[in-house]
């Protein structure tokens, strides 16, 4: 029996180890998604997953449970708050919760953890670990993390304790005097080499976990850029075609517009055409009605009445029929006109004429001149009936006729984005000092882009191209005629992967002017005050809400037609 005992009292050290070991075992644990300080959902949830993998594999717990969603308590205030926590882990069914925040930069993941006992209802333990970015440093730097978080102790410091702890000659528990196996003396087992044995093998399935979080890191990193030049080239694509329609579209307007123009030429035409028919068929047709006068014309056969004594009459020349024509006054207009001396020019007063024959019988007709008003001479001889005076007319202001044309460029700010823009402007006149307008413009932009989706750039250049219809009321018809006005802004800004487009729109108010320097040419200026409205923002850059001011300053030329 002494060597029974002697056998129990050595084996007494590692049933304590077991024991002690088993008692580790506390209950499942929950791993909540983290709270991103600048890291993007793939990257939250590749560091999550590798959390709750190094939590299955520690001995503390009987399992580590992911949980689908960030629950909706979980924010930067809860990571300090016990008592918050503990809610987490109770909702869910477990003893403990571990979670954090993960920051990023270009080169630098910093992961901080937070374990907490939900039975107990404390934060066990809540510790910051900066590392490398790339993916092998991360899938080694949570696995150092989760160790850490559980245990207190650094990796290294842990194994020395174990060592520290675990410093009895295994080789005393074989006695020289009692034997295993029939007697013979054990010496083939080397305590050490199996302790290193053990230790090689834990550490060849740590590096192989690492190198399977690693692959699995990369692949999902070959497929975020594979998807993101895929997405590119289909918004290229997309670009293309929507130019290459736009363009066929102002062939197609161009070309409507030269054949109206063209059968509305034809149509004038042969309007003029029928017009100078009808009248030359009206000029026939009176010719034709009116009688003609022969040479042997009798005057006896014309009767004056009680006039008679008084007409004498030698020939049918002498008598002339219709109205007497006037006489003709001439003015040549020179250099030297004045106005003033209108007034000092001869009346000419038209002999009256009788209604018929008859009315020669009523006597010398009472119509009377009208007075001449009295104006100084500017000579002393009189002014005959041809008067030469001259006079310079100064031209009135240029008038920009019913049509224009307003080419402009200029900055547009619309949130994050600052536009540089371009674009033309049609307008027409309706009378009153109100042009409508319609107009296209091309918005252009410099994004930075986030590094998942840079191709060999950090920025890139997004073009839209917004249409504006309104009116405008013109102050002035002088040379320099400010005015005011209205329109309805639109553009697409986004197509997805599936084909469905998303616009923005929103009112404008502008005001500007246009200085014409000759009858069809001038420069302009204008400012514009706007809303844009739109609900996919955000799909293009994180930081842009879904509505926001437009304004937009721009300078070019005008042009009249």
């Amino acid at each position: 029996m002494e060597p029974t005992t002697k056998l129990l009292s050595r084996l007494l050290p590692f049933a304590t180890l077991l024991v002690s070991g088993a008692a580790w075992a506390g209950g499942t644990v929950a791993v909540a998604p983290l709270i991103s300080k600048g890291a993007n959902d793939m990257e939250i949830s590749n560091v999550t997953s590798l959390i709750t993998s190094e939590l299955d594999f520690r001995p503390e717990y009987d399992g580590a449970q992911e949980l689908d969603s960030r629950p909706g308590s979980l924010t930067a205030s809860c990571l300090g708050n016990a008592s918050c926590l503990s809610g987490i882990g109770r909702a869910v069914g477990a003893q403990y919760l571990v979670t954090g925040s993960l920051s990023t930069t270009t080169t630098q993941f910093t992961v901080e953890l937070v374990l907490c006992d939900v039975g107990s209802g404390r934060i066990v333990r809540r510790q910051s670990f900066p590392m490398s970015a790339a993916p092998e440093a991360v899938a080694a730097g949570v696995s150092k993390a989760v160790f850490e978080i559980v245990t207190g102790k650094a990796p290294g410091q842990a194994a020395r304790e174990e060592e520290e702890e675990i410093s009895f000659d295994p080789s005393a528990l074989v006695d020289d005097e009692f034997d295993f196996v029939g007697g013979a003396e054990v010496a083939d087992w080397d305590p050490a080499q199996a302790a290193a044995e053990e230790a090689e093998a834990a550490r060849r399935a740590a590096a192989a976990r690492a190198e399977e979080d690693r692959r699995r890191l990369l692949a999902e990193e070959e497929a975020r850029r594979a998807e993101a030049q895929r997405r590119a080239e289909e918004e290229a694509r997309l670009r293309a075609a929507e130019q290459a329609r736009m363009q066929a579209e102002a062939e197609a307007r161009r070309r409507a517009e030269d054949e109206a123009r063209r059968r509305a030429e034809d149509e004038r035409r042969q309007a003029d055409a029928a017009a100078a028919r009808r009248r030359a068929d009206e000029e026939a047709a009176r010719a034709a009605r009116q009688p003609a006068i022969t040479d042997d014309f009798d005057p006896s056969m014309i009767s004056f009445g009680s006039a008679a004594g008084q007409i004498q009459v030698d020939s049918a020349e002498d008598i002339q029929f219709g109205r007497p024509a006037a006489p003709v006054m001439e003015r040549v207009v020179e250099d030297d006109f004045d106005f003033n001396a209108l007034d000092e020019e001869e009346e000419v007063v038209a002999p009256s004429r009788p209604r018929n024959l008859d009315s020669l019988d009523s006597g010398p007709s009472s119509r009377k001149p009208a007075p001449r008003s009295a104006a100084p001479s500017r000579g002393s001889s009189s002014r005959s009936s041809s008067t030469r005076s001259s006079a310079r007319v100064d031209k009135p202001a240029s008038d920009s006729g019913g049509v224009t044309l307003a080419l402009r460029a200029g900055y547009a700010p619309y949130q994050v984005f600052g536009y540089l823009s371009g674009g033309a402007e049609l307008g027409l006149s309706v009378g009153g000092g109100v042009k409508l307008v319609l107009g296209a413009s091309s918005y252009a932009v410099e994004r930075d882009l986030p590094p998942g989706l840079q191709n060999g750039s950090p920025t890139e250049w997004n073009s839209i191209f917004p249409w504006n219809v309104g009116a405008l009321y013109q102050l002035s018809d002088a040379d320099l005629r400010p005015w005011l006005g209205a329109d309805v802004s639109f553009a697409l800004y986004y197509v997805n992967p599936a084909g469905q487009s998303s616009w923005t729109v929103g009112p404008r108010g502008r005001g500007g002017f246009d200085y014409y320097m000759s009858d069809n040419f001038g420069l302009t200026g204008s400012l514009a005050l706007g809303y844009w409205q739109g609900k996919d923002w955000d799909l293009i850059q994180r930081e842009v809400a879904e509505s926001g001011m437009l304004t937009e300053v721009t300078a070019g030329v005008v042009l009249a037609f």
